[in-house]
């Protein structure tokens, strides 16, 4: 009877377990899934939650579509939508990490440029 109840309960919606997201479409789908509940749940606490977990999905080494940029954007949210909550050692490692990510990607843009600059002097000057 009790194994009865359990897969009754397993089975009942929104109470079933979330397998993480594994092909190119479940990421795709996962994320619309959460940007909506980020936008539009009536809770703040859902809607903060929900911009971590679309961080984590960002990063995730299965998803084929990596944007670390958005990641960023994303835990900055989730902090910025949590005030005076504590922040966990891992979030706030997440934040260093990939604010130096996007400012060595924004050093290497400025060094490419300046790379094409000395390029076109060099080939007008020879």
């Amino acid at each position: 009877m009790l194994c009865l109840f359990a897969a009754l309960l397993m089975c009942a919606p929104g109470c079933a377990l979330k397998l993480p997201p594994r092909t190119p479409e479940d990421f795709r789908r996962e994320t619309l899934r959460l940007e909506d509940r980020a936008r539009n749940h009536k809770d703040p606490g859902v809607r903060a939650e929900s911009r971590r977990e679309l961080a984590a999905l960002s990063l995730s080494h299965r998803n084929p579509k990596r944007h670390y940029g958005k990641a960023l954007r994303e835990f900055e949210a989730y902090l910025e939508a949590t005030p005076g909550q504590p922040k966990s050692d891992g979030d706030l490692d997440w934040v260093a990490a990939l604010q130096e990510m996007e400012k060595r990607e924004k050093e290497t843009l400025d060094l490419r440029e300046r790379v094409r600059g000395l390029n076109r002097e060099k080939e007008e000057m020879g």
